[in-house]
C-alpha cells in the first residue's frame, strides 16, 4: 500500500524497510507502537478532516478508504482516503502541533514520505493529480494540489518490485537502519534467545 511504499524507500518515520519486511513475512508482527499510535490518531482523525474540507472547500466526499489495485500487477494497491463527486482523488493525513514547521505553504514542502504515498497511490488509481489534505493539530488544515510525475511513480514500482523479489520471497531481510531494527532481526534469528557476553 501506500504507506508500505515510504518505509521501503526508507522516508517514513514510523516505518523502516525492515519493518515491512516482517509485515509482510510474518501478517501477525506486531507493529511498533510508534506506528500504530500514528495510525490509530490517522483513522480517528479523517471524519474529522473530510468535515473540515466540506466546509473549506465546499467538497462533496461521496468515497472513503477505497481500495484500489494496480491493473497488471495485483500485489501493488492503495487505500484511495477520499474521492469526490467529481472523481478527484484526495489523500488525508494529520500531524500534531509540534510538526507544523515541517509543513510549509508549498508543495516543495510536503515531508517526502508523504509525498511518495500521494505519487504511488496516484498511480495504482490512474490519476493525474490529487489533493494532499492535512490536518494540523486539530483546527488547521492545509491543502497541496499534487501533479503526478511519472518518471518517480515508475521508479517507485522498480523499488517495490525489488523488494519483494530480493527480500519477502527470498526471506532476506533488509539491512537494519536502527538500534529498533538490530533487536527485531536479531530476535528473530536467535529465537528470542538472549546471549551472555562477559
Amino acid at each position: 500500500g501506500s504507506s508500505d511504499i515510504a518505509g521501503i524507500l526508507g522516508v517514513c518515520k514510523y516505518s523502516t524497510p525492515l519493518d515491512i519486511y516482517l509485515r509482510k513475512t510474518n501478517p501477525l508482527e506486531e507493529i511498533n507502537q510508534k506506528s500504530k499510535r500514528n495510525m490509530l490518531r490517522g483513522t480517528i482523525l479523517e471524519p474529522l478532516i473530510a468535515c473540515y474540507m466540506s466546509l473549506d472547500k465546499d467538497i462533496n466526499i461521496i468515497q472513503k478508504n477505497v481500495r484500489k489495485y494496480h491493473a497488471k500487477i495485483p500485489l501493488f494497491t492503495a487505500e484511495i482516503d477520499a474521492i469526490d463527486d467529481k472523481g478527484h482523488q484526495f489523500e488525508i493525513k494529520s500531524a500534531e502541533l509540534f510538526m507544523q514547521k515541517e509543513w510549509g505553504d508549498d508543495f516543495e514542502t510536503i515531508p517526502i514520505g508523504y509525498l511518495v504515498q500521494c505519487y504511488w497511490a496516484m498511480g495504482i488509481n490512474r490519476k493525474k493529480e490529487c489533493t494532499l489534505a492535512v490536518l494540523i493539530g486539530l483546527n488547521t488544515v492545509k491543502y497541496y494540489n499534487i501533479k503526478q510525475n511519472v518518471r518517480i511513480y515508475r521508479m517507485l514500482q522498480r523499488k517495490s518490485l525489488e523488494f519483494w523479489n530480493n527480500h519477502v520471497l527470498k526471506n532476506i531481510p533488509p539491512e537494519p537502519k536502527n538500534l529498533a531494527d538490530l533487536n527485531n532481526l536479531y530476535e528473530k534469528q536467535e529465537g528470542q534467545k538472549e546471549v551472555n557476553i562477559e
